[in-house]
């Protein structure tokens, strides 16, 4: 619990008091914080989560990387309001990076103890390593380096620290994961953790291993999404997820990871404090509209029906052709014109869902991007030698050094054969703005990795217009938003087990008049970009056929709820 001699007005104004963008001082240059993945913490930040996560005068807190020492500095002081006369003896920490040393001398003034304060890096650091038997809390701000960037000893003692676990991670995984992870070996029983960890937690494929590691060794886990920007300074772009884990090696309370928001540092404190007082997250005034949703009753009891669906059950989503050098393989007929490529050498292809207007993709439309002059043509060579003419020309102009080291090439037979020949039955949206579409492809072409593949399964091909219309009604708009993320610029993005999850409806008793009528004026709507009129009509047909009660009071409850929420996806992408 928070410090109880403490009101939780008093905390606020504690930090508050400080500015946003109080840093330690002697900021190492910004490519030194790029090489070692290191972003300092705000002081106002490292106090709210010391609060959270130092309960008694006695506890023992660790640091990984301790960098500009803004946790040890909070721990210090919330360890001397608990009573502590000898806080600094109670506080541990390593680093790899030198400088760190720097600010521990000037911000902590503790004596020399190579058992407390260790330059090593963490991954290779046991309890032995600091002569204690175990921390009451691990906290911190692990380094965000992806695994790509990750130097040679880096990824050994990654390596190492998880062999030595028990436990493996994708190898894409990024450096702060593997700290989570090693962080458990240095708990002891009932202790905890607070990380501030990149938005990548809650989104990336690699963390669901991390997520459910958490899950077994702890009662308590909260995962709180911070709007507000925390390395602006710093110039890094990486969006903030606030993690708590607590109870480590008891019993499990929940079964899942709680998600919530805070727009700013302001309301972090409220946040959190709101959620160890019990009291729901929909009544937190500073909580996501999406959480809103996913509490939401309505949209609950709509999702029991039983002629629900997921995107999952009806099809199986594939990503688009991988060309691996789109701007090369993907072309116009200008380009295809002046390269003197002969038409019979391409094939057409989806290039971007922005083509596709309405609910149907056809030939027509697909003439129409290629007299707009779009990249609407695949290169599409057969097998052979091109030793002379137009061909050859056109293939060598792509620079063999690149070609060489182009890893999806080296996947392939030919390196200039893209095409998988696996024609979908439908197109659905990978990043979009209003909402995804299921866009059927009467054209019978392919698309690139910016769309992805709809295959759907056979007992359900029949039933492709009632589908794509379902997709558009609020309640599956509203599901595709709580299973999507945001995207940088603030588009949703669907990766396909994320679109496979969204919830659609699928009435038995509607007659294939009514779906042919309905789908021919939503199609009609959504090519003159009346998404609000083509959602209205979808709502009426799906809502209506189910039978749902007050149906009209039920649309107009889910899309104030979506619109909330693409407000605040917009807005969250611009802070």
């Amino acid at each position: 619990m928070l410090d109880a001699s403490l009101s939780y007005s008093e905390i606020l104004y504690i930090y508050s008091a400080n500015s946003l963008s109080t840093m330690t001082k002697f900021p190492p240059p910004l490519t030194e914080q790029r090489l070692y993945g290191a972003y300092y913490t705000p002081i106002p930040v490292t106090e709210i989560l010391t609060r959270w996560a130092v309960r008694s005068s006695e506890d023992k807190v660790l640091e990984p990387g301790f960098g500009g020492c803004g946790f040890l500095e909070s721990a210090i002081q919330v360890l001397s309001e608990l009573g502590s006369e000898t806080p600094a003896n109670n506080i541990y920490g390593c680093d790899r990076d030198p400088v760190a040393f720097k600010f521990l001398h000037h911000k902590i003034a503790t004596p020399d103890c190579k058992d407390k304060f260790i330059l090593a890096d963490f991954l290779e650091l046991t309890t032995k390593d600091f002569a204690t038997t175990g921390f009451d809390t691990v906290i911190g701000n692990p380094p965000y380096v992806s695994h790509h960037n990750m130097d040679s000893r880096q990824k050994t003692s990654a390596k190492s620290a998880m062999e030595k676990a028990g436990f493996s991670l994708d190898k894409r995984s990024s450096l702060w994961a593997y700290f989570v992870v090693h962080s458990l070996s240095l708990l002891k029983k009932g202790g905890r953790c607070a990380w501030v960890l990149p938005a990548s937690f809650l989104h990336a494929q690699y963390s669901n291993k991390v997520k459910e590691l958490l899950l077994l060794n702890f009662s308590e886990i909260t995962a709180i999404s911070l709007s507000e920007r925390l390395f602006i300074e710093s110039s890094a772009k990486e969006k903030t997820i606030v993690l708590l884990a607590e109870g480590f090696g008891k019993p499990r309370i929940q079964n899942s990871i709680t998600e919530l928001y805070a727009k700013n540092v302001d309301s972090l404190a409220l946040v959190i404090q709101g959620y160890l007082n019990k009291i729901p997250p929909h009544t937190i005034e500073t909580c996501s509209p999406i959480e809103l949703a996913k509490t939401d009753t309505v949209f609950k009891r709509i999702s029991n029906l039983t002629p629900k669906h997921t995107i999952g059950d009806v099809a199986e989503i594939k990503i688009g052709i991988v060309t691996g050098a789109n701007r090369f393989f993907i072309i116009n007929d200008v380009t295809r014109k002046n390269n003197s490529i002969p038409l019979k050498y391409t094939s057409p292809i989806l290039s971007k869902m922005s083509q596709a207007e309405g609910l149907e993709f056809s030939k027509s439309d697909h003439k129409k991007s290629l007299a707009a002059n779009q990249r609407s043509l695949l290169l599409d060579l057969p097998e052979g030698n091109y030793r002379k003419g137009p061909l050859k020309i056109y293939l060598d102009s792509f620079p063999e050094t690149e070609r060489l080291k182009n890893k999806t090439f080296k996947k392939r037979k030919l390196w200039y054969q893209p095409c998988d020949g696996r024609i979908p039955d439908a197109f659905i949206s990978y990043m979009c703005d209003h909402g995804p579409r299921i866009v059927i492809n009467e054209a019978r072409i392919n698309s690139t990795n910016t769309i992805h593949r709809c295959y759907l399964k056979d007992t359900y091909k029949m039933l492709s217009k009632l589908i794509s219309i379902s997709i558009l009604t609020s309640f599956s708009q509203l599901s595709s938003e709580i299973n999507g993320r945001v995207y940088g610029s603030g588009v949703l993005k669907l990766e396909p087990s994320e679109a496979k999850k969204i919830e659609i409806l699928i009435p038995r008793k509607l007659d294939e008049k009514s779906i042919n009528t309905a789908y021919f004026e939503i199609n009609r709507k959504m090519r003159l970009k009346d998404y609000s009129g083509a959602r209205n009509m979808a709502d009426s047909l799906i809502y209506n056929s189910l039978g749902i009660t007050n149906h009209e009071k039920v649309s107009e409850h889910f899309k104030s709820l979506l619109m909330g929420i693409r407000v605040e996806r917009r807005v969250r992408s611009r802070n």
